[in-house]
């Protein structure tokens, strides 16, 4: 009898040391995702309505979210310290708060994210080939009509539901923009919109015209070329609306 114990006893200390170490490795597998590389190894920066928008995710842990003079962003100021959870793709910053970023979204030298339902895209401000990327013309946005958008994008293709997107400086004869090309899809009933604005030689005189146009005027200005605008996005990471924009300098 003692030997029947002992062994049952021996199976149960040898599952026990199994789960023991399975558990350790899985521990081990979700700290190396709490500052994953793609994080961590670039400088992303938002190029926002009123001002730029530096977000730092350290390899020490340490997190800072702020504008072009170093002002947080929001409350960003509240939290100095985050993780990666590769299973929710949630940033989870510390202290806790009610902060909520997620991942929807990383391609090469392009960082989509849900800031408390703001869906913003931020790109690598270390990569030299996209560094002039920055929209140049919100100082002509009278209306507001960029006010609130999520990326600033060369559109260079459109087949049903998708749309191919690129960095706004994309040069379709430089074969290494090639890698930086996206297909992202359009959300149910997306909008478009055309802006443009004349403004004189001077640069002080602005008129500035706003219209939504269909679907079928949208896929020609694409097809056109050169088809550069505002994109919103929703927390699906689909695209909802896009202001394509042009202008016109009066002699």
């Amino acid at each position: 009898m003692n030997r029947v114990f002992s062994k049952v006893n021996r199976q149960f200390m040898v599952i026990a040391i199994i789960f023991l170490v399975t558990g350790l490795l899985l521990a081990g597998c979700g700290r190396s995702d709490e500052r994953p590389e793609f994080l961590t190894a670039h400088e992303w920066v938002h190029y926002g309505s009123a001002s730029n928008e530096t977000i730092s995710f350290g390899e020490d842990g340490h997190f800072a979210f702020y504008g072009d003079e170093g002002n947080p962003v929001g409350n960003s100021d509240l939290y100095d310290r985050y993780s990666y959870d590769s299973e929710s793709k949630a940033i989870k910053l510390k202290p806790e708060g009610d902060m909520k970023i997620k991942v929807l979204r990383h391609e090469k030298s392009r960082l989509l994210l849900d800031i408390d339902g703001d869906v913003k895209e931020f790109f690598d401000g270390k990569d030299e080939r996209i560094a002039g990327g920055a929209p140049q013309n919100l100082e002509y946005d009278l209306d507001n009509v960029a006010s609130g958008f999520g990326s600033y994008l060369a559109i260079i293709g459109k087949d049903g539901s998708k749309i191919v997107t690129a960095p706004a400086n994309y040069d379709g004869d430089d074969p290494e923009f090639k890698e930086y090309e996206l297909s992202e899809k359009l959300a149910d009933h997306a909008t478009f919109y055309s802006w443009v604005y004349d403004v004189d030689e001077s640069g002080m005189d602005v008129k500035s015209s706003c219209r939504k146009v269909t679907e079928k005027e949208a896929v020609k200005m694409i097809g056109d070329g050169a088809a550069v605008g505002f994109v919103w996005y929703n927390e699906k990471a689909e695209i909802t609306k896009i202001v394509f924009w042009g202008s016109t300098v009066t002699q």
